[in-house]
């Protein structure tokens, strides 16, 4: 079915969807758009392009389950355990070394395309116990595209078998089973906020000493890419780190504006004066 799916049906779908959400999908790359339209399809039981099209006309809850198919990805607590443990042990006492010396009390993470929350939540215990009788303030922003996400992010309440992820000392610390959910309790929570933010046409955040995008720039065309790259540049402290996923990469243009300092977990480093 996906390979049946033709470039104008993509197209016309693209401008559909822009008109009546406002979310715009040029910049994701066609073989994104085609698996996960495909998907929504195999779901409904439509094999034909222009009787999903129908479907879109006709029905606004699938309308809102292509959105959220197409912008909601994976995650899960500390995803990639060996990145988190390279930031709390080579990056974050650093970063707080630093604020403490320069007499800066705010520290700010960036969470871009954070889905429903747990990446968000995962760094924010990692700060907790990093700064506390620092006197630095922490902060993470949580930010994605779709606002059911960030809805869910916002309650910090998921299933239980999703705090197995946690570090067993971390989730006997900050996390609050009840039943079969669990919840962030307050000393975590309330370093994170999250608000919905297009990371293509929103302004990007100002002064983060840190952005992590992992997983996402990866469904995006080159062009995009270098467009999101390069707002993050624009959003990053100087000298403020970078972190993609593992298979994700700066490149292009936006090559001269990071330099690699991790190459295992893909974390980069703001060049001073590269814009």
């Amino acid at each position: 079915m996906e390979k049946s799916l033709k470039t104008g049906q993509i197209e016309d779908l693209i401008m559909y969807m822009k008109s009546r959400t406002n979310l715009d999908l040029a910049g994701y790359r066609p073989t994104t758009l085609r698996r996960r339209i495909s998907h929504r399809m195999m779901v409904r039981g439509i094999s034909d392009m222009e009787d999903y099209m129908n479907c879109l006309y006709s029905d606004p809850s699938e309308l809102k389950n292509l959105t959220e198919e197409i912008t909601i990805k994976v995650t899960e607590f500390f995803r990639d355990r060996d990145v988190f443990e390279y930031l709390d042990s080579r990056v974050i006492p650093g970063m707080i070394e630093d604020k403490i010396e320069k007499g800066q009390s705010g520290l700010t993470i960036w969470s871009a395309g954070c889905s429903t929350g747990e990446e968000a939540y995962s760094i924010a215990m990692l700060l907790a116990a990093r700064i506390q009788g620092t006197g630095i303030r922490a902060r993470v922003l949580g930010t994605d595209i779709s606002e059911q996400a960030c809805l869910l992010a916002e309650k910090g309440q998921y299933p239980a078998e999703k705090a197995l992820k946690i570090p067993d000392e971390m989730r006997n610390k900050y996390i609050m089973k009840n039943g079969g959910t669990c919840s962030i309790c307050p000393r975590v929570s309330k370093l994170v906020s999250f608000r919905v933010h297009n990371i293509f046409s929103d302004p990007p955040l100002k002064r983060a000493d840190m952005v992590l995008c992992r997983n996402v720039i990866i469904h995006f065309k080159h062009s995009h890419r270098e467009e999101v790259l390069n707002n993050f540049y624009s959003a990053l402290s100087e000298r403020g780190f970078l972190i993609l996923g593992k298979s994700e990469a700066v490149s292009g243009d936006s090559y001269g504006l990071f330099r690699i300092q991790s190459p295992s977990i893909k974390l980069y480093r703001k060049i001073k004066g590269s814009a």
